[in-house]
């Protein structure tokens, strides 16, 4: 390629010339001979299909009368046509009835006549059949081939007709391009020559002269213009001088700071700007060395201004040195940072003669990173200080909450309780999950913000978590009359994620999209993609988000006019989103007013590594079962604490033994050597996992299953405690069937379960409710409507229990309404609510 740019323009012309017209005559070429290649092919085969036809008419008596002879005779005709070599009429049970070959034993038809195509072609020759019909039926097939040396002689003839014609047009381009290419180069030519006398002769007043008006033309009007201003700007330097006191003055007056250095560092000149900044006057700095205004203690400032280190690390930058910081002294000692740079100055022989420095004063750019950085360490400890308090929050939030929720459990599993006491429990025990609902979702957010989040990765079966999501929401839509459309991902997929992330986040959107939708449908759509990739899309047809909404939708306790109305905590999308990008994905959001939303994200979720192992639900547990026996240690120093696990345990058969801090706890070990150890983490005297360190010292970490309990949100995450020890992890509030499925993975136990609760639950079918013909008491009806339209969670709770006191359908529409709140569906609630007679 670069010997092509070096040679003559003319030459270029020529060769690009002739490149493009042979290669357009070359495909001229190859175009229409392939076009009369192929028209010749169809040609021959229309009329080897005519003459197929008027054999195959000529033919009809020899097939009916069954009578070769006649066939034969017919075919005979073909010897008027050169290019037919045989011929065959063929019965429909496929013989043959006659044939003809104009050369005896050239052809063999069994080869050839079963065909799929009524016409193809070989290397030589041309196959055709046709159908022999009368009356509209099919009675034979004739069948005709035909040679093709004709159409190949044909073809070789305008073949060497063309490639004369190729050769003179190829000619004639190029004497044409010969006696014409001039007109181009050389206006071309004539340029280069006066640009070569201008170079030599240093003559700026030639001139080229100008042919025409096209391009060409336009480049030598240029190129006059430029001479022009080059002879003018010429003749204006050798007219001006500029004297030494014209520069001097520039130099004293520049509003930076310059010195100007020998190549032995010493101040060979400085500017007034520089004397201000020092203090110094410009005589009792010229001739010193620079070190005398570099502070003492900037030996890097020092170093950086050594005669040999400086201007070898300019040569090293080629001559330039930008935006170094260091200090310099003024001449009363204060310390002044400055911003300085540097370049060499050179002789006409490229010797060094000196630098050029010029700095600035950055004092108040300093003092303002200063400030910045007091501020930013007021703020890291201001957020130390949230964190820590956040962290004290949750433990002591979620520590009487564990009492709470604790006896509320083992309450509602007394038997002996009536219906009205038991309700009255649940309601406990919904208002506490509630409240630890509301205070999670807040923390969550807190411990996104403090980078305290964490995943927690597990295998899981997804379609078993999207069902159990589907299952949710179906209920509410079609408490809605909504209609719901599920993703069907009914295949068994096991998948390695953060199963409770994940999950909640699909709860927060279809939770959102079926409170803001009052007519049409909300979806869940999942896409499986290559990668591992899932895609999970949730779509409603509500209201629709304005577009000032949507940019701030996704921040905390940001709520749009429509949220205000339905209720939340503006929580849901913020959190989502967050937990979202903790997993690697992003939230992305789609809605027009008036057309509906759709909440849709991207995630990798890896395929299991091994097969998952089924669980079944520890729920309405009894007891142990006769064949197993267990003894518990509970170590914890809040009595409210100790005292619901060790009843909880206790209500199932386990042996206990209690301990109200590590180092008890580590005594009662010694003494009792327990199955299983339940260990809170803080407490006073010893910490929990100081006790478990010296368990393990004594006894290894296999002797005792050692469970720690925690009920700080900010703490160690599960992994922290199994990596040092422990065999597993359980949060409080805890759930009982947290602490029987414990009890059942680590010490293999068996239980006995109460089935009549289960069946009496399933015996409840919501579905069917006919609203209209219940009628409650007016006065329970109004107190319930109120406590709905101001969101009183806990008044509705208490107005349930007495209508499960009622009983009958009472009862099941109580539950029903439990149902709702659950999820926090007041306004479903209200919906319902007004479909209900009362009087």
């Amino acid at each position: 390629m670069k010997l092509f740019q070096d040679i003559p323009v003319k030459q270029k012309l020529t060769r690009l010339t002739m490149f493009s017209s042979g290669l357009a005559l070359l495909i001229a070429y190859i175009a229409m001979g392939s076009f009369e290649f192929f028209f010749s092919k169809e040609t021959m085969v229309r009329e080897l299909k005519g003459i197929a036809n008027i054999i195959g008419t000529n033919s009809v008596a020899a097939i009916e009368f069954d009578d070769p002879k006649i066939g034969e005779e017919t075919l005979k005709a073909l010897d008027a046509n050169s290019k037919i070599v045989a011929a065959e009429i063929i019965r429909n049970n496929g013989s043959s009835l006659a044939s003809y070959q104009k050369e005896r034993g050239s052809h063999s038809f069994e080869l050839e006549r079963f065909g799929d195509e009524e016409a193809y072609f070989t290397k030589n020759f041309c196959f055709v059949f046709q159908p022999i019909r009368f009356n509209g039926k099919q009675i034979g097939t004739i069948f005709i081939k035909a040679s093709l040396q004709n159409l190949y002689n044909s073809l070789l003839g305008n073949a060497g007709i063309m490639a004369t014609v190729l050769i003179c047009s190829y000619f004639l381009v190029y004497f044409l391009l010969s006696k014409f290419q001039g007109i181009i180069t050389r206006p071309v030519h004539h340029l280069a020559d006066i640009a070569n006398q201008v170079a030599i002769q240093k003559n700026y007043s030639i001139r080229a002269v100008k042919e025409s008006d096209d391009e060409l033309g336009f480049l030598i009007e240029r190129f006059n213009e430029m001479l022009t201003k080059i002879e003018k700007g010429d003749q204006d330097l050798r007219d001006t001088t500029v004297s030494k006191e014209y520069v001097e003055n520039i130099f004293t007056t520049m509003s930076d700071s310059l010195v100007v250095i020998t190549p032995e560092a010493r101040i060979q000149t400085v500017n007034r700007a520089t004397c201000d900044l020092l203090g110094y006057k410009a005589n009792e700095l010229i001739g010193e060395e620079i070190a005398m205004i570099i502070a003492d203690d900037e030996k890097a400032t020092s170093d950086f201004f050594d005669s040999q280190l400086f201007f070898k690390n300019l040569t090293q930058k080629e001559g330039v040195l930008s935006n170094q910081e260091g200090s310099f002294l003024s001449k009363g000692g204060r310390k002044i940072p400055v911003l300085f740079s540097g370049s060499i100055m050179r002789d006409k022989k490229g010797k060094i003669i000196g630098a050029v420095v010029t700095f600035d004063d950055i004092s108040a750019i300093k003092a303002g990173e200063e400030k910045l950085k007091l501020a930013k360490e007021v703020a890291e400890n201001a957020n130390k200080a949230k964190s820590l308090f956040l962290a004290n929050m949750s433990h002591e939030i979620r520590t009487p909450l564990n009492a709470i929720l604790g006896y509320s459990q083992i309450l509602m599993r007394k038997r002996e309780l009536d219906e009205g006491t038991k309700a009255n429990i649940k309601t406990i025990d919904s208002s506490g999950n509630n409240l630890l609902t509301m205070i999670n979702e807040i923390l969550d957010l807190s411990k996104i913000e403090s980078g305290k989040m964490e995943l927690q990765s597990v295998d899981f079966r997804l379609n078993e978590l999207i069902h159990d999501v589907e299952s949710l929401f179906d209920l509410r839509c079609k408490q809605k009359k909504l209609r719901w459309i599920s993703s069907n991902l009914s295949n068994q997929i096991i998948v390695h994620g953060d199963k409770n992330k994940l999950r909640q986040v699909l709860i927060n959107l279809l939770g959102n999209a079926v409170k803001f939708t009052d007519s049409g449908e909300v979806s869940l759509n999942i896409k499986v993609l290559e990668g591992d990739q899932y895609q999970f899309e949730v779509i409603d047809t509500g209201a629709g988000i304005t577009v000032e909404s949507q940019k701030k939708i996704f921040y905390p306790f940001e709520q749009v006019e429509t949220e205000y109305q339905k209720g939340g905590t503006g929580l849901g999308l913020a959190i989502s989103k967050k937990q979202l990008e903790l997993m690697g994905a992003e939230l992305l959001l789609k809605s027009n007013i008036g057309e509906g939303s759709k909440f849709y994200f991207t995630i990798r979720l890896p395929s299991a590594k091994k097969e998952l192992i089924t669980t079944s639900p520890f729920k309405n547990v009894l007891h142990l079962s006769p064949d197993h026996q267990v003894k518990a240690l509970v170590v914890d120093d809040v009595t409210e604490n100790r005292d619901v696990l060790s009843k909880l345990l206790l209500d199932i058969g386990v042996e206990v033994i209690v301990a109200e801090n590590g180092k008890e706890g580590v005594e009662k070990v010694r003494k009792h050597r327990p199955n299983i150890i339940f260990m809170d983490i803080r407490m006073p005297v010893m910490q929990g996992d100081e006790a478990i360190k010296i368990i393990q010292d004594e006894y290894g970490n296999d002797q005792f299953k050692l469970v720690a309990i925690t009920a700080s949100a900010f703490g160690r995450p599960r992994q922290y405690y199994l990596d040092r020890g422990f065999h597993e992890f359980i949060s409080k509030p805890f759930r009982d069937d947290e602490i029987f499925g414990c009890l059942s993975e680590l010490l293999e136990v068996e239980f006995v379960y109460d089935v009549s609760e289960a069946v009496e639950e399933e015996s409840l079918n919501f579905d069917e409710i006919d609203l209209n013909q219940i009628t409650l008491p007016e006065d329970l009806y109004i107190r319930l409507k109120k406590s709905a339209d101001i969101c009183s969670i806990t008044e509705i709770e208490r107005l349930l229990n007495e209508l499960k006191l009622m009983g009958g359908d009472f009862n099941i529409l109580a539950k029903h309404f439990e149902r709702l709140l659950s999820t926090y569906d007041l306004a479903g609630v209200l919906k319902d609510l007004n479909q209900v007679n009362h009087e």
